[in-house]
């Protein structure tokens, strides 16, 4: 399993135990019998093993564009950002500007 996550966003989180937020985007996941796909297993296998079990020190939450990690420390939060996730490609706009035009 590739584990670089495409970044949608973090965020700090005041006045909570989850200090830190982190938007992941990843395929699917479920599959088409409403069941857990194998990434999301992967997934949480990968979480477990790297910041040990859900609830202690990260939590998750679906979306349906991919997960929501919660981190309740600084260090774990910039851990999984630096190590583990990439920029999301940005979306092209060559249908929108034809060949010539730059800027406005």
């Amino acid at each position: 399993m590739d584990t670089k996550f495409e970044l949608g966003y973090a965020k700090q989180i005041p006045n909570s135990r989850w200090r830190h937020i982190v938007s992941i985007w990843f395929p699917s996941i479920y599959t088409e019998n409403k069941k857990r796909s194998k990434f999301t297993k992967q997934f949480l296998n990968f979480m477990t093993d790297e910041y040990g079990p859900e609830s202690k020190r990260w939590s998750l939450r679906w979306t349906y564009s991919g997960a929501e990690v919660r981190f309740e420390s600084d260090g774990d939060a910039a851990h999984f950002i630096m190590l583990h996730t990439r920029d999301m490609p940005l979306p092209s706009m060559k249908p929108f500007y034809k060949s010539n035009i730059r800027g406005h």
